[in-house]
């Protein structure tokens, strides 16, 4: 009787440790998963900050009297008040969905075409030949008070981030969904399989 009575207490410490181990191990598994989510909620709400700010810019620049705004733009032909504005325009569509409450997967996309946008239009002044700066963030410079190729640089850095950052974070969402089908086809049976059946 001892012998089983000791038996059993060693058998409920063991579970004991057992049931703790496994819950540390899905605690530590949860924080892991939760980690990309919050640097993928913190990357949406920067770049929607960058966007206001740089849409804001444009407009500021466009309304202003620059003689540089009725110059027309080597790329588009129009002149660059209009660009400025169409510019302003297309990122605050993207602002729009940034600001709903739209699945991650739609803001990631969003921002990832608005970069490619972009970046079509630079490497088109780039192959041109264009010799003012990409009027990206407007005559923030003279706000600012900064060079036209240093505003430049600025804008070509907040690209770069905005592109990677929409990159890094779909591919994230497209390998997990592909696991979880793979996980999902594993475990359900296969209700039609000819040899089941036989």
């Amino acid at each position: 009787m001892r012998r089983q009575g000791r038996s059993s207490v060693v058998t409920r410490s063991t579970l004991q440790s057992f049931d703790s181990e496994g819950e540390i191990d899905r605690k530590h598994s949860q924080s892991a998963d939760l980690f990309p989510l919050l640097m993928r909620t913190v990357f949406i709400q920067s770049t929607l900050v960058v966007l206001l700010v740089t849409a804001l810019a444009k407009l500021a620049s466009a309304f202003g009297s620059a003689e540089v705004l009725t110059l027309p733009d080597p790329l588009l032909g129009w002149d660059n008040r209009s660009t400025l504005l169409a510019g302003a325009l297309v990122e605050s569509l993207v602002i729009a969905v940034l600001a709903r409450r739209s699945a991650p997967s739609v803001k990631l996309c969003a921002i990832f075409a608005l970069c490619l946008i972009f970046l079509a239009f630079r490497f088109c002044r780039w192959l041109m030949n264009a010799p003012s700066p990409c009027p990206c963030m407007g005559n923030m410079y003279a706000i600012i008070r900064l060079t036209p190729r240093a505003t430049d640089s600025i804008a070509k850095i907040l690209l770069t981030y905005m592109l990677s950052g929409s990159s890094i974070f779909l591919l994230l969402a497209f390998s997990a969904g592909v696991r979880g089908k793979i996980v999902e086809h594993r475990l359900t049976p296969a209700a039609n399989d000819p040899i089941g059946e036989s």
